[in-house]
């Protein structure tokens, strides 16, 4: 089967990817690929539609990454690069073959290819928090960024053990150069109750005017709502160079129930006068562990009213509602938390606000030990203080397991309150982070790499 004389086809690409002619052709190589194993398949199961131009485009749909993650596609990108530089200096083609078919010798090859990629990526890539040289360990993450890129052209490269032996070494070598402190891992702290407050109060001018009710009421709204909901900054903000659109979570995500009864559109008077028993109820929108929604969203989160709770979502989120009000049909159009309907609070104001407002409260060297995360390891930390299984840990911060779910799953509003209420009064300071569960996939990937848990700790750093 032949393509007709002048037929084209396009798939859309993201011209911020595209830094050259070169990189542009690069781009549509697995669709032209796939199209040309298609027309030359001769098997009995080959796919022959009436027009060829129907193969065309089905390659360029499945190889379509309009709506792909846009900081996934930066990163898959950003570690192709340096690929491409490394294969390039080797006069080697930097896409690769599948592991399957391939000779022994064949296999020895990609093996020294890819375990010499990490020596000489960090030539290239710069250390962090005033090291000369980055982390052994973030080569090692660049190189499973290249996996992954070819894992999305349904190519499987062979097994990392020779990568990750050569990781080990270079991490040898880093410690005698720099030191053995230069390996330790630096994780955020946990925010304290005391941190909390000082957020929740501010009145500071920066990035956001704080002195402008509808700016502190969102920004007050989105501190409280990390506070008690673990969420991720992510998940309430808006990211460099992304649009608001309604797959982000909006006013309909939070709904009330009041007096007993359940409002979608909360009646101003009650929001002003709640009382004991009345809950805000969080519908948790799209996250890193769930981006369509589809696990957590039948979920609610249960944010109670307390009389002795100031601090409390609840609270923040009544403001909110009452400075920024968003009714009827509008609440499925406008953003979670705004100060104006509009643009959910930008991502980089919220951190340089954060900064800003905890130099000033524990002094800059200090801050930079935090971050917006901080408020989700708060959390788990406070709930691990009170006592809290793992599962409900993993649970109340929506990381799935098959526990957690099952967990989640009998909670309903009495017992959530219980959980956040004995986590409001918890000491965090009793509870090293390094004894949380896991609340991210990274140590999931790790392992399934095959690596050991002490290998998978250390190649998360």
């Amino acid at each position: 089967m032949e393509l007709e004389t002048g037929l084209e086809y396009t798939v859309m690409h993201s011209s911020a990817t595209v830094e050259s002619e070169k990189n542009a052709l690069d781009s549509l190589l697995p669709e032209r690929t796939a199209l040309k194993r298609l027309l030359n398949d001769s098997s009995q199961y080959a796919l022959k539609p009436a027009s060829a131009s129907r193969l065309a485009h089905m390659c360029g749909a499945v190889h379509d990454t309009t709506w792909d993650n846009v900081g996934s596609k930066a990163k898959l990108d950003s570690n192709m690069k340096l690929w491409r530089k490394y294969c390039d200096g080797l006069n080697t083609p930097c896409w690769r073959p599948g592991e399957a078919g391939l000779t022994v010798n064949e296999r020895e090859r990609e093996a020294i290819l890819a375990a010499n990629f990490l020596p000489y990526a960090l030539t290239v890539m710069r250390g962090r928090r005033g090291c000369a040289q980055a982390k052994p360990a973030s080569a090692y993450k660049a190189y499973l960024g290249v996996r992954k890129a070819h894992s999305k052209r349904s190519v499987e490269l062979p097994g990392t053990k020779l990568v990750w032996q050569m990781c080990k070494r270079l991490n040898a070598k880093h410690a005698a150069d720099f030191g053995a402190l230069s390996l330790v891992v630096k994780r955020k702290q946990p925010f304290t109750k005391e941190i909390l407050h000082a957020l929740l109060i501010s009145t500071d001018k920066g990035a956001l005017d704080l002195t402008v009710p509808a700016v502190a009421a969102a920004f007050r709204a989105f501190v409280a709502t990390l506070r008690q909901t673990g969420m991720r900054k992510s998940e309430l903000a808006l990211g460099a160079g992304a649009v608001f659109t309604r797959a982000l979570a909006t006013r309909a995500n939070l709904q009330w129930c009041l007096r007993g009864i359940v409002y979608a559109d909360p009646p101003p008077d009650l929001l002003r006068h709640p009382r004991v028993g009345d809950y805000a109820i969080l519908v948790p929108p799209p996250s890193k562990a769930d981006p369509y929604g589809e696990v957590w969203g039948a979920l609610p989160i249960y944010l109670h009213y307390s009389s002795t709770e100031p601090d409390a979502a609840f609270n923040h989120l009544a403001t909110l509602e009452l400075t920024v009000p968003a009714v009827g049909q509008q609440r499925h159009m406008v953003p979670l938390i705004s100060s104006d309907n509009k643009r959910p609070l930008a991502a980089g104001q919220l951190d340089r606000m954060l900064q800003l407002i905890l130099g000033r409260v524990i002094g800059k060297a200090n801050a930079s030990k935090y971050s917006w995360h901080s408020a989700r390891i708060y959390l788990a930390c406070s709930l691990l203080a009170a006592g809290a299984s793992v599962a409900q840990i993993q649970a109340l911060c929506r990381w799935q397991t098959e526990d957690s779910l099952r967990v989640y799953a009998r909670l309903n509003p009495g017992s959530y309150d219980k959980l956040l209420t004995r986590a409001a009064s918890a000491d965090v300071l009793s509870v090293s982070v390094a004894s949380l569960p896991p609340l991210s996939s990274e140590l999931a990937i790790r392992q399934l790499l095959g690596l050991s848990l002490v290998d998978a700790l250390a190649a998360s750093a």
